[in-house]
């Protein structure tokens, strides 16, 4: 394994906490973890429903649903998921998954126990879903605005999605986040980039249709758009996953900055050319790479141990709950410490290594 030696903290990268939504957004796709935001949400909305002797409000009943699927083996894919994410509830399946967790949980989990109740008794008493009127046309207006041949574009794409019981498809999502980022006005923002590669970060997704959100638009068209991407990014567990393949000094595109960084550095320099941010054509190139490099190495779980020196911290983590008995049901969440680590810094695997960068 090859390393810088340590960096100052000043020289440390944001954490993922430079990520968080501000406290009144709460992410109902499950793409952010908000555990705490969700059990505050949910308690807002059963004080609400208790001072009234009624149901949970429909917001409470969607954080609901997304903290009981967060607890499924697969958090992404069933009614749940899809009830939160959307809020179109399937009453049927929601209730055949609402019971197969209440037979599941231990008696004395009744705080889930109460969530499940709640959400069933609100389920239950949701009015059938009428079948949705059949758009008077399924043409593209030809002497429209543009305004108006965008909007029907995508209201026949929603038509389709709707008739597959499906969210849009990639090239539907991307056609969205080209109108949503012209209305952003920042041709460097996350949206423009999914417009572009149908790949981007989700969490940055998200944080821009919140700010999407809070205009105040004159058309309700932008209000719909919006809501059908966020559906198509609930229903996607591979963006901001998908492998870049790195130029090599055979591509007629690369510079001689290029080569040179590739005769110094070899494979990190590779991989830091995959990085979205990197212009191969900057004279400063090595620099900038000397700049960010952290080190290279063999797995993720050796990548955050020496990082973030996980072994010292579980060493104290240990010798505390020893005193209280509890040292043999300490253990780590790897996937979650894995996930915080491409949340603060650039993480490219590149032949076999995972090579690391500041952001």
């Amino acid at each position: 394994m090859e390393h810088q030696p340590h960096r100052s903290p000043d020289d440390d990268p944001r954490g993922p906490e430079a990520e968080r939504l501000h406290p009144a957004e709460i992410d109902l796709t499950g793409a952010i973890q908000q555990d705490d935001a969700l059990q505050d949400v949910i308690d807002d909305a059963i004080v609400e429903a208790v001072a009234v002797n009624g149901e949970v409000p429909d917001w409470g009943a969607r954080a609901i649903a997304r903290a009981l699927a967060n607890r499924l083996d697969d958090p992404i894919s069933g009614p749940l998921h899809h009830f939160a994410a959307t809020s179109h509830a399937d009453k049927e399946a929601i209730a055949r998954e609402l019971a197969g967790m209440h037979s599941s949980i231990s008696p004395d989990d009744t705080e889930t126990r109460d969530w499940i109740n709640r959400l069933g008794t609100y389920v239950i008493k949701l009015p059938d879903q009428e079948e949705p009127p059949q758009e008077q046309t399924r043409e593209v207006p030809i002497d429209g605005t543009p305004l108006e041949k965008v909007s029907a574009y995508f209201r026949i794409a929603f038509a389709r999605a709707d008739a597959r019981g499906e969210a849009l498809p990639a090239e539907d999502a991307q056609n969205l986040a080209t109108a949503l980022s012209a209305l952003l006005l920042d041709p460097d923002s996350e949206m423009a980039r999914f417009a572009d590669t149908g790949d981007a970060n989700p969490v940055r997704l998200h944080q821009e249709c919140q700010l999407l959100k809070r205009h105040g638009w004159r058309t309700a068209d932008v209000g719909a758009w919006i809501e059908r991407f966020e559906q198509h990014l609930a229903s996607r567990t591979d963006l901001g996953r998908q492998p870049t393949a790195p130029p090599t000094t055979e591509d007629p595109k690369n510079s001689p900055q290029v080569e040179q960084g590739i005769r110094e550095a070899g494979d990190a320099f590779r991989a830091y050319l995959t990085l979205p941010s990197v212009d191969p054509g900057q004279t400063d190139l090595s620099k900038r790479y000397r700049d960010v490099y952290i080190g290279s190495f063999t797995s993720m779980d050796e990548l955050v141990d020496v990082l973030a020196d996980i072994p010292t911290a579980m060493t104290a983590i240990r010798a505390a709950a020893e005193g209280w008995g509890l040292a043999d049901y300490v253990s780590l969440d790897r996937q979650k410490l894995h996930a915080m680590a491409r949340e603060t810094w650039d993480v490219v695997e590149f032949h076999g290594k995972f090579y690391v960068f500041m952001k």
